[in-house]
């Protein structure tokens, strides 16, 4: 018996036909897009500024810890959910910092839209003048920069500028934290780089990690030890915290604001269990520093250091890059390691002047 045909050919020809058509559609990421045409890149009509600010964006998902509430910032509301489908194995709180850099700029827009005067026709004039009923002055908003020092205000105007919102927006999310920050480490404003120390503060404000200032010597002890005996890694170490001392000492901004992790697997135990900054403490400490600052970021749900039970103990490192031996031991209480941002701690340093012979100080 004959195979039916449809339309002159059987099932399996035209499944091989269907087969023959069909194309290969390439995975689209933010490095591809910069090298799209622009007519034929639909978010880009989605992002205020246009093709450069697609390259933006692409430039700080490409860093090894983006700024994600600025890639919200630069993207907008408009383009924020294709910009977390186009960034792979996005967690929950790269899309919530997302998110809220997104609606931070819808909520600048509002608050514009809220501030303009009230119209008046009946004081129009003839060429288009007085056609406020009343101008509002600055006088408010410069109320708000005013509980602010210099340092503080210059740093806090020159991110805004460079960010295109105003200064009393980004006050409005970290002003409390960066008050704090501006009395117990003024410093920070010119060691980090701005958008990274802004990122810090916002993350802390939000409630998602605690900033706090610490010693670092007392940084040294918590996080993975360097295998100093190895010739080759102790001369990388010490190349390296050569290059970031000679960045602090001529004003070059290190970047990143350093972090430690930690799980609580037991209760009253702060076990860290990651980290970033070694060699930029390193750095601080070899140029005299008795304090810096650092993101103290829960590694899951575990509540935030700042409210911890004053009974909790920081144990050192336990990771893959520890060395054998020198993971899970008790440092000190938390409370007299780190300062934090938000409430009276230890003064800063209580711990550094302790030896501890089992690190040998590395």
């Amino acid at each position: 018996m004959a195979e039916e045909t449809i339309q002159g050919g059987t099932a399996d020809q035209w499944a091989e036909y269907g087969k023959s058509l069909s194309v290969d559609i390439p995975e689209i990421n933010w490095k591809d897009v910069g090298n799209v045409a622009l007519d034929f890149t639909p978010i880009i009509g989605d992002i205020k500024g246009g093709y450069e600010t697609v390259q933006m964006i692409g430039d700080e998902l490409a860093k090894d810890n983006p700024n994600y509430k600025l890639v919200g910032i630069l993207g907008g509301m408009g383009a924020a959910a294709t910009i977390i489908g186009l960034v792979p194995g996005v967690g929950d709180i790269a899309k919530k910092a997302i998110m809220s850099g997104a609606k931070s700029v819808a909520k600048s827009a509002n608050n514009l839209v809220d501030a303009m005067p009230t119209y008046d026709p009946n004081t129009m004039g003839s060429l288009g003048g007085n056609i406020f009923a009343g101008q509002t002055s600055g006088a408010a908003k410069a109320k708000v920069l005013s509980e602010l020092g210099d340092e503080s205000r210059r740093w806090l105007s020159s991110l805004a500028k460079d960010l295109g919102v105003t200064a009393e927006d980004l006050f409005e999310e970290i002003g409390p934290k960066l008050k704090n920050l501006e009395v117990e480490m003024p410093e920070a404003f010119t060691i980090f780089d701005k958008r990274e120390l802004f990122s810090a503060l916002q993350e802390a404000s939000e409630g998602a990690s605690d900033l706090a200032v610490i010693d670092p010597r007392d940084f040294k002890k918590i996080a993975a030890q360097i295998n100093t005996e190895v010739p080759s890694i102790n001369q990388q170490m010490i190349d390296k915290v050569s290059e970031y001392s000679g960045d602090i000492e001529t004003g070059t901004a290190l970047g990143k604001v350093p972090y430690l992790s930690y799980d609580t697997p037991t209760p009253n135990t702060a076990q860290f269990v990651m980290h970033d900054g070694r060699h930029r403490n390193r750095a601080m400490e070899a140029l005299g520093y008795f304090k810096n600052l650092v993101r103290v970021v829960p590694s899951g749900n575990q509540k935030l250091a700042s409210k911890l039970p004053e009974e909790t103990d920081a144990y050192t490192e336990i990771s893959n890059i520890q060395l054998e031996g020198q993971g899970g031991k008790k440092v000190a209480p938390m409370q007299d390691i780190f300062k934090y941002l938000s409430i009276a701690g230890a003064p800063v340093g209580a711990l550094g002047a302790l030896q501890n012979d089992e690190q040998n100080g590395i």
